[in-house]
C-alpha cells in the first residue's frame, strides 16, 4: 500500500501535457487526471488463511468454492473499504489462483515453504464516467506455464470520448518531419502493390 500512494503521488508526467480534469483532479492522485485508467501487475496481495484451506477449496473445483476463495483475498477486502485504490474496480474472479506453481506444471508450491497459492496479478480500472468501460472477459492463461505465475488478461470495450485539440500528440514527443519521411518512404511501396492489383494480366489468367 505504501507503494500504491507513493506512485499517484510522485508519479512525474511530462510537464507539457495539460491537466484535462483540473476542477475535479486531485493533485496527489494522478490518476485522477484521466477518464480512465487501468492499472495491472503483480500486486502481490495474497490469500490470508493457511495453504490446506486454500488446497481443500481448490481440490472441489466448483465455481462457488472459487467463491469462497476469494473471501480471504487481501485486494479485494482492501477495495471494498477504499484503502488502496480508491475509486478502481475489478470484474469478477472466475479462474483458479495464479500464483505460486512449480514451473512447467499445474502443482501449487511443492517446495518446502509451500506457499498458499494467491492472486498475486490483478488487473483493475477506473473510470471517470460511468459505464464507459465494459469488461467482456477476465481470465487467467493456464497454459503457459513457464513462470511461477499464469498470466493474466482483460477484455475490454472502452468508450473513447473527443479529446481536446490543445494536447500534444506522444506527450509532444511528435517530431512531424519523421512523421512525413516515413510516409514518403511508405508510398513507393504502397504504389506498386497498388499497380499489382489494378493490373489486368497475370499469369493466371487474362482479362480483356
Amino acid at each position: 500500500m505504501l507503494d500504491y500512494t507513493k506512485t499517484i503521488e510522485s508519479l512525474g508526467l511530462p510537464r507539457i501535457i495539460p491537466n484535462t480534469n483540473q476542477y475535479r483532479s486531485n493533485p496527489n492522485d494522478v490518476t485522477s487526471r484521466f477518464d480512465n485508467v487501468f492499472w495491472f501487475g503483480d500486486f502481490n496481495f495474497r490469500l490470508d488463511v493457511k495453504r490446506a484451506v486454500i488446497d481443500e477449496l481448490l481440490d472441489s473445483n466448483s465455481q462457488e468454492n472459487l467463491c469462497s476463495i476469494l473471501h480471504y483475498d487481501e485486494l479485494t477486502r482492501k477495495l471494498q473499504e477504499g484503502s488502496v485504490f480508491k475509486g478502481f474496480k475489478e470484474a469478477e474472479i472466475c479462474f483458479p489462483p495464479t500464483y505460486k506453481f512449480d514451473v512447467g506444471c499445474d502443482v501449487y508450491d511443492s517446495s518446502s515453504k509451500k506457499r498458499t497459492p494467491s492472486y498475486t496479478d490483478r488487473i483493475i480500472y477506473k473510470n471517470r464516467h460511468k459505464d464507459d468501460i465494459l469488461v467482456v472477459k477476465y481470465g487467467s492463461c493456464s497454459s503457459i506455464k513457464t513462470s511461477d505465475h499464469r498470466p493474466v488478461y482483460c477484455f475490454c470495450q472502452v468508450k473513447i470520448r473527443p479529446g481536446k485539440d490543445n494536447i500534444p500528440l506522444c506527450a509532444g514527443q511528435f517530431d512531424r518531419d519523421i512523421y512525413i519521411e516515413g510516409i514518403k518512404r511508405r508510398f513507393p511501396r504502397n504504389a506498386s502493390q497498388c499497380s499489382s492489383l489494378n493490373q489486368k494480366n497475370s499469369t493466371i489468367c487474362s482479362v480483356s
